[in-house]
Formats: structure tokens, sequence, C-alpha cells
């Protein structure tokens, strides 16, 4: 079987029976799937302790894989030396200082000229080949994303680090995924047009809002050959917490927008906790017995969250350390849920307030 890319602004790169034919660079690394130009956008504020250890390992890819591509920097108002930093590198900088995070990915997706747009965090270290394996998925014309894992710094990391890790990452992810974090990946161009790009209004989980729009058309591919370091994982408890918390706060709307059953769980396990956990409360006023059984059941929750995401567990020191960061996720997951209900309960409330008052004295 053979496969040619046609385009002109693609180096025509021919695939037998699985072998690639091409040239190699300097390095003597086999060019794979050429894609030029390549642009990848990153989004910052305030980023000057990471984004140059971020570009020194991104230009150093660019350089291995040994095609062309344009790093395009939007700046969401940062006040510190972020710009002049990435000025340095040749980053096409734009300053954005009110946009949400979708509309500023939106933002450099459009300054762009690349047929892939890759996104990558300022606070995330890729791996020499990350350009070069995650575009060789593209061979395959079915597949329209393609990222990697997003692992903390596991030789200097906190046991907090290491247990989200051993809990999130699970034993085996499956090489076909429903959707890839914002932190790195790679997506074709007419692809991320086609369904809209990122949805603006979302203030968090755009990325699980995009990938859901974008399965019910193409493949979302996870590279498993490298993995992308991130360097600002959460190191507490209390982090985490912060963390999942405002995560959680676009569960509500994302399932509203998508209706998938992955968004679905994203909600209805939160409120299985809260609801859990009331009936503990109010059981064990009046029957102690069943109170007991759904305090069982409120305990057990985490276990069948790590279960679920397949915990890499080698002892009782790191399942105690996944039951704990499984507790705090779903705790926090069920503060944001309650909040954004709440929030949305008011808005409804004012509206009408507003419409009986119109009624009333208008």
């Amino acid at each position: 079987m053979q496969v040619c890319f046609t385009d002109p602004r693609i180096k025509s790169i021919c695939y037998f029976s699985g072998k690639i034919t091409g040239k190699r660079n300097t390095k003597g690394t086999m060019l794979t799937t050429i894609l030029e130009p390549l642009s990848i956008i990153i989004i910052t504020k305030n980023e000057e302790g990471y984004i140059g250890k971020s570009l020194d390992k991104l230009t150093n890819a660019i350089e291995v894989w040994g095609g062309k591509a344009e790093i395009i920097l939007v700046d969401n108002g940062s006040e510190d030396s972020t710009r002049a930093i990435a000025l340095k590198y040749g980053c096409k900088v734009i300053e954005d200082p009110y946009s949400s995070l979708g509309k500023l990915r939106n933002v450099g997706a459009r300054s762009s000229s690349g047929l892939i747009l890759g996104f990558l965090d300022a606070d995330c270290l890729v791996d020499p080949k990350w350009i070069s394996y995650c575009l060789s998925n593209f061979s395959n014309d079915k597949v329209s994303m393609v990222g990697t894992r997003a692992i903390p710094d596991l030789k200097n990391a906190t046991w907090v680090e290491r247990a989200w890790f051993n809990l999130f990452t699970g034993v085996d992810k499956p090489r076909y995924i429903n959707w890839l974090g914002s932190s790195n990946f790679f997506i074709k161009r007419e692809d991320f047009f086609a369904i809209g790009g990122f949805n603006e209004y979302l203030k968090v989980a755009e990325d699980v809002d995009l990938c859901n729009r974008l399965r019910k058309k193409e493949n979302i591919i996870l590279e498993k050959r490298v993995d992308t370091i991130h360097l600002r994982e959460s190191k507490t408890l209390y982090e985490i917490f912060k963390r999942e918390f405002w995560r959680g706060k676009g569960s509500i709307k994302s399932f509203a927008c998508t209706f998938k059953a992955t968004e679905f769980l994203s909600v209805f396990v939160p409120l299985l906790n809260f609801i859990i956990l009331l009936s503990f409360l109010i059981s064990g006023l009046c029957q102690k017995k069943i109170g007991f059984l759904f305090l069982l059941a409120f305990l057990f929750l985490p276990v069948l969250l790590m279960f679920k995401k397949k915990a890499r567990v080698s002892s009782f020191k790191t399942m105690g350390h996944c039951y704990i960061i499984a507790a705090v996720y779903l705790f926090a997951r069920t503060c944001s849920l309650l909040y954004e209900a709440t929030l949305i309960f008011r808005n409804k409330v004012s509206k009408k307030t507003d419409s009986v008052i119109c009624k009333l004295f208008l």
C-alpha cells in the first residue's frame, strides 16, 4: 500500500508496506511525515520561570525533526519578561490580555500557516522526538489528533505527584483514546477549523469539549513512545483540591454542550458522592446501621475510581497514596459541582425576579 501527500506545502514521502522511505537529517534521524510549515501555539501569562526551559526543549525537538516550524506565542497580559524571552527564540508574539484560554488558542490558530497545528503549554518539556513520533501518526488519513501523556518530573516529584501519576496514567493507556489534554497535542488544520476550534465561552474543559466534537468524525491517538514532562503538577493535596475544584466548574456546561457519556460521568459521579454523603449525615441521626452502610459506600467510591483508572499499585503504600488522591479528587469535584449548580440556580432566580419586577413596575 502506498500513501503519498500531494499538497504543494507538504514534502512528498511514501510508505511502502509499513516501511518508510525518506532522507535523513544531519543527525541521522529518519524524517517521517514531514508536514511543512508546522505551527506550534503556546499560551502564556507570567511564565518567565518556565517558558525558556520549554522553548529550549521545543527548538531541540524541531531540530531533531528536521522540518520547518513557526512558534506562535499568544500572551494573556504578562507583566514579567515572558514576551522578551519568547522573542529571543524567534517566536511570533501576539498580545491578547482579555480573552479566555479557548479564544487565545483560536487566536494563535488563526494567525498560523501550518497544515498541522501543535498546542503546547508553557510549563511543559517535550521529548526530542516529540514532533517526529507524533507526526508519523498522520500517515493514517483517519487520524486527526495526536498527543502524549503529560507526566510530572518523577526524579524530583513529591509523593502527591507520584500518586497522581500512578492513579491517572493507569497501568496501560489504549492507543485510541477519547480525549487529549491541551498541554500538548497536534491536530490537522482543516479538522480544527471544520469543528469551529475551541469553545471560547468555556472557562475550563475546553480541551475535552474540542475532543468530543472531533471524535464524531475522526480518531484521536495517544503517542506512547515518548512522554511530555509537566513542570507545574500539583505538589500538595491542597493544590490538587484547588485545581480539581477549578477544573470541575465547566463539567455541567460541557455536558450540556456535548451530551457525551464521559461528560455525564464527570457530573454524575460527584453528584452520587454528594448524595451518599448527605444520606450518611441524615440517616446517621436516625438509623445508625443505615448510616454506617452509606459511610461504607462513601469510602468505597475512591476505590471504584482506582479500578476505573487502572491505578499503578505496587505496594500497600502506593495503594494508600492513590486512595487519598482519589478521595481528594472526588471531594473537590463534588464541591465544584455544587458551586456551579448554585450559580446556575441563582442566575435563573435572578432572571425570574427581574422579569417579575419588569411586569409589575414597567
